[in-house]
């Protein structure tokens, strides 16, 4: 693919999984034991946050908010432990500052079976609006 670059995982930096509840943001970021247990459990999420994004988001409002970041943390590590298994073809998606901008559950995948490279595309920047130079 034209435009691949390879990064460092640990130089990538992205924002973690949150959502709101009852105004408060709360963190859901998968962590390594309960990916760990999604593979072990064949617990693998096959859709993508994208291009599912308005389903989720709809199940995950019909959860009582007492349980909403428990169920969207599972959901996040069970993507993660579909592409620890799977693996991946299409690169992470990268701005100019090295912010990822598609991919994350991809780059966990990679950190969680602590691969230290992973192909990269830069592409423009939601925040500032710089793109890659030509």
């Amino acid at each position: 693919m034209e435009g691949l670059v390879k990064k460092r995982v640990d130089q990538i930096k992205r924002w973690r999984y949150g959502l709101k509840i009852d105004g408060k943001t709360v963190y859901a970021e998968p962590t390594r034991e309960l990916i760990a247990d999604a593979i072990e459990k064949n617990q693998l999420e096959r859709r993508g946050l994208q291009e599912y994004a308005a389903l989720l988001f709809e199940e995950w409002e019909r959860v009582p908010a007492v349980d909403r970041a428990r169920v969207v943390q599972q959901y996040h590590s069970s993507r993660v432990a579909f592409f620890c298994v799977n693996g991946w073809d299409d690169p992470i998606s990268l701005c100019v500052h090295d912010m990822l901008e598609d991919g994350a559950h991809r780059l966990l995948a990679a950190k969680h079976k602590t691969i230290d490279t992973v192909d990269c595309v830069i592409v423009e920047c939601r925040k500032c609006g710089n793109g890659p130079t030509k």
